[in-house]
């Protein structure tokens, strides 16, 4: 986003009106209990299967960690209480794939599996059917207990020292230093190594490019003076 010229006075009072919108936790009343809540989400529900709270966690599902800036508890309550669902999209040849949608346009539509792989579809080329799962099979106090968690912990948790590659990681160091050879492939959130988000269109050469001469009609310009 590019730079707003503003006084630092207004940038605070800004400021000020977001953590005001955001709430604070200490203000809300929950009946849960944020240490069984915590147990609950990260050991013995699968919560953190595909949530994160504090850099613990899946990618799969929306990210927790500053949720009660966003929900209430009365929304969290309910969002846990409907399904969730899965993106299933069929080819024309019929082979297929089950995930989440992470992003959609008019045309194109992103998806992650269950096996955290993204897809990249084209809606003309897919049929698109949607599937419900139940969210928790959690009872309404365990509910609570989760939700006190999330507004009561404390945001930031350390997370695992030794990081574990997926046993289908394949972009390798080797694969990112030569990008350019493969550019239909996004290696990168920036595309390649370089940060282009587009390829090097090495169709597009001089020698191919045709010179034109402008011509200009000096009796035309005269009558549009």
């Amino acid at each position: 986003m590019p730079a707003i010229s503003m006084s630092e006075s207004d940038a605070r009072l800004i400021v000020g009106f977001l953590r005001s919108a955001a709430g604070s936790a200490s203000v809300v009343t929950l009946p849960g209990d944020p240490d069984v809540g915590r147990r609950l989400f990260f050991e013995s529900t699968g919560c953190v299967t595909c949530h994160m709270f504090g850099g613990r966690g899946g990618i799969m599902a929306p990210e927790l960690t500053h949720i009660k800036s966003r929900h209430s508890p009365e929304q969290l309550l309910a969002e846990m209480s409907d399904p969730w669902s899965l993106i299933e999209a069929t080819s024309l040849s019929g082979s297929s794939v089950r995930g989440v949608k992470k992003s959609e346009d008019t045309f194109a539509l992103q998806l992650m599996d269950e096996q955290r792989r993204w897809h990249f579809l084209r809606k003309s080329d897919v049929r698109i059917a949607i599937r419900n799962r139940a969210h928790t099979q959690l009872d309404v106090e365990d509910r609570k207990h989760v939700v006190a968690f999330l507004y009561k912990a404390p945001q930031v948790y350390a997370p695992p020292t030794e990081w574990k590659p997926d046993t289908d990681f394949n972009v390798t160091y080797s694969r990112l230093m030569n990008a350019s050879a493969e550019p239909h492939n996004w290696l990168t959130y920036w595309g390649d190594l370089a940060g282009r988000h587009y390829s090097g269109l090495k169709q597009v050469t001089p020698g191919k490019c045709v010179v034109t001469q402008e011509r200009v009609d000096v009796s035309t310009r005269r009558q549009h003076r």
